[in-house]
């Protein structure tokens, strides 16, 4: 979404004290790229993300790295150390406890309802390993 001309603008508005460096604000090659957001951010809140990192934007990859955090991803500085105590008590209670999707109602027709199936397996099945736990028709 941050592809649009309308989102940075928005939730500028909507959080001021996140930066959005560069012009125009709207996330484009150039302009802002996710290691000058990261950048411009990392030192002042926690940043998660949700589903994946545009993969043709990899201009972060060699500072910043992604952990697992329930349904979201928390980005995090390279080298940034564990603390498998503080992880389990922050992103154990972000993973989804309610039952799973109806297979059958949420099959490949549709897209935005496979997506969300989809995600679900992945965050419950092994919050450590990622292992699946769920198994959906295709």
């Amino acid at each position: 979404m941050m592809t649009m001309d309308w989102y940075l603008p928005m939730v500028a508005w909507s959080f001021p004290d996140v930066v959005f460096p560069g012009e125009p604000k709207v996330y484009r090659f150039g302009a802002i790229d996710m290691k000058k957001f990261f950048d411009a951010n990392i030192d002042k809140f926690d940043i998660f993300v949700f589903e994946n990192l545009n993969p043709d934007d990899n201009t972060w990859e060699n500072d910043y790295e992604v952990w697992r955090h329930g349904v979201a991803r928390a980005i995090k500085r390279k080298g940034t150390k564990l603390d498998p105590k503080a992880w389990l008590a922050s992103a154990l209670p972000a993973i989804p406890t309610h039952p799973l999707p109806d297979p059958i109602k949420y099959d490949n027709r549709t897209v935005w309802g496979r997506t969300c199936v989809e995600l679900f397996c992945d965050v419950t099945s092994n919050p450590l390993h990622g292992a699946r736990r769920c198994t959906m028709n295709t």
